[in-house]
């Protein structure tokens, strides 16, 4: 009798540990999970451009390796989180493991804003604690928790990432395979109230299909009907186009405008690079977003991405060329460009064609990849766990050739959202747009202003110099400027433009040959001396800088 007993609560332990994180009851064999991690590499293998461009093939088949030796001895939903962590170790934000498999979430949002971590949805019965700052999540602390859900993130740089891993982070299994959790049934949160008061709450988890919900920004989670924090609003309100709203948080459908008559500008969102079954297709929907724009003339034009996540890449030259034609909307004071850390895939085009064929104004932060990054995945399901991998397929140049920075820094206005901002309905980006006169450094210059070039140089040197990512000018945008004023006989401001070149670029060795060769002009040996030994301390086999300080010598 004891051993019928005790055979029946082995059964019943082993069932609960299958059903209790809300999956199959069946362990796969290890010769199945060994059949369909085979089957993930292989096609990894045969169907990414350059699967070690961000990896080494070594850390990658260690890491595969470390996964196979897993397999029979821990439960699937552990093996299915190892199978996302390997695919995040690649690097590439196109090439991702679906959380189709483990798929329960708990019902919160959360936002990775400059002044901590805070809840931007939430579940009705916790409603109250929409824009709570989150303190702890689980058994850990809230900066713990971002370092080690990292590994669990296919990000291409940091804007990525911070978008990304606040996502994983709603996931009851990998809160769990990363040992923040110990279980995937409920979830205790330590927050800070708007208050400053502090509780703990609690979460249950939930079944939910993630494939939509990543794409809809900071409002949106695993369910439909999350609180927001705003007039009692859910998620989905808003989509709806609420006028009690901020204007970027009003409607985050695919695309729609707004004339705002205060300011004469006419506010366009993009939110995906796709036609909208329930308005005009994209084609119709630009002629007529122009055609207000030929009616109106607004003051200023301002197109926000930071929103959008992609789409389909070949309708964004229909946008391009809209512009390009209208020369009274094409200047750097008339025409914005919003980007953020959410744009990417087909907004990155966007983002790249704009920055090279318009003289837009950029504000915010850097998109989710650089100009130059790999894309257009497609799916694969592995055979026997029906866990399903999106696998980039395309490298897209939409940058300069050679071009491998991941984080671009194409920012003229950086800005990014405060809790305080965000939670009052405040844009930073707009707010600096209205109430600020932005002109560029290498406009001043090119113009002859010298003082009031480096008077803005060192003021946003000062405003602007913690953000890591900021530079104030391009490089070749700043050289460029040098040597056109060296052809218009203008030494001075074109000395002026590479002195600021080099402290912006002090390690490219480019810069200090440009200002070597402006200083052997304006007659300087000395300064063109010290410049040309620069460049041979950075580029040691410059023979050209070599010749450049014998002759000065010699003279």
């Amino acid at each position: 009798m004891c051993l019928k007993i005790l055979k029946i609560t082995k059964i019943f332990i082993f069932l609960f540990c299958c059903f209790s994180d809300g999956l199959f009851a069946q362990q796969l064999t290890p010769k199945q999970w060994n059949e369909d991690l085979n089957y993930l590499v292989e096609h990894l293998q045969a169907m990414h451009p350059n699967l070690y461009a961000a990896t080494t093939k070594e850390e990658f088949e260690i890491k595969t390796k470390t996964l196979r030796s897993t397999f029979g001895k821990k439960p699937d939903a552990d093996i299915w989180c190892g199978l996302i962590e390997l695919i995040s170790c690649i690097k590439d934000g196109h090439t991702v493991m679906s959380n189709n498999v483990i798929n329960r979430y708990f019902p919160v949002r959360f936002y990775q804003f400059e002044d901590g971590i805070f809840i931007t949805a939430i579940d009705s019965a916790n409603k109250d604690y929409a824009g709570a700052k989150v303190l702890k999540i689980g058994n850990t602390d809230i900066a713990t928790a971002l370092q080690k859900v990292m590994v669990m993130v296919s990000a291409e740089n940091e804007m990525t990432a911070a978008e990304r891993c606040v996502m994983q982070l709603s996931n009851a299994h990998i809160l769990k395979y990363i040992g923040i959790n110990k279980d995937t049934a409920s979830l205790n949160l330590f927050i800070q109230k708007k208050d400053g008061t502090t509780k703990e709450i609690i979460l249950k988890s939930q079944q939910a299909t993630p494939s939509n919900w990543m794409q809809w920004g900071e409002m949106f989670g695993p369910f439909r009907s999350l609180y927001t924090g705003f007039k009692n609003y859910t998620s989905f309100d808003h989509r709806k186009g609420y006028k009690d709203l901020a204007l970027f948080m009003r409607e985050r459908m695919p695309y729609w405008y707004e004339y705002m008559p205060g300011e004469k500008t006419i506010y366009f969102q993009l939110n995906f690079v796709q036609d909208y079954a329930g308005r005009d297709n994209m084609k119709i929907f630009v002629a007529k977003l122009f055609a207000s724009i030929d009616s109106i003339k607004p003051d200023k034009f301002i197109i926000d991405l930071r929103f959008n996540s992609g789409g389909d890449g070949s309708r964004i030259n229909n946008i391009l060329h809209q512009i390009i034609k209208r020369d009274d909307i094409n200047q750097p004071d008339k025409l914005y460009v919003l980007s953020g850390r959410k744009s990417f895939s087909a907004a990155i085009m966007l983002l790249a064609a704009l920055k090279e064929h318009t003289n837009a104004t950029f504000v915010g932060e850097p998109a989710g990849a650089g100009f130059n990054h790999y894309g257009d995945a497609q799916e694969i399901e592995l055979p026997n766990s029906k866990a399903s991998c999106n696998i980039s397929t395309l490298y897209h140049q939409c940058g300069k050739a050679g071009n491998k920075d991941r984080l671009e820094k194409n920012i003229d206005i950086p800005s990014r959202f405060s809790s305080a901002a965000y939670f009052n309905g405040k844009d930073p980006a707009l707010d600096y747009i209205f109430n600020t006169r932005f002109q560029r450094v290498t406009t001043l210059l090119s113009e002859g202003k010298i003082q009031e070039a480096l008077a803005a140089y060192k003021q946003r040197e000062k405003e602007w110099g913690n953000f890591k990512w900021y530079q104030v000018f391009g490089e070749n945008d700043m050289n460029t400027i040098g040597y056109n004023l060296i052809e218009q006989h203008k030494l001075n401001e074109a000395i002026t433009a590479f002195e600021l070149n080099t402290k912006e670029y002090p390690e490219s060795f480019n810069v200090w040959d440009s200002l070597g060769e402006a200083y052997v002009l304006a007659g300087n040996k000395e300064e063109a001396i010290k410049s040309y030994k620069k460049v041979i301390e950075l580029n040691p086999g410059s023979v050209s800088a070599k010749q450049a300080v014998e002759k000065l010598q010699k003279q």
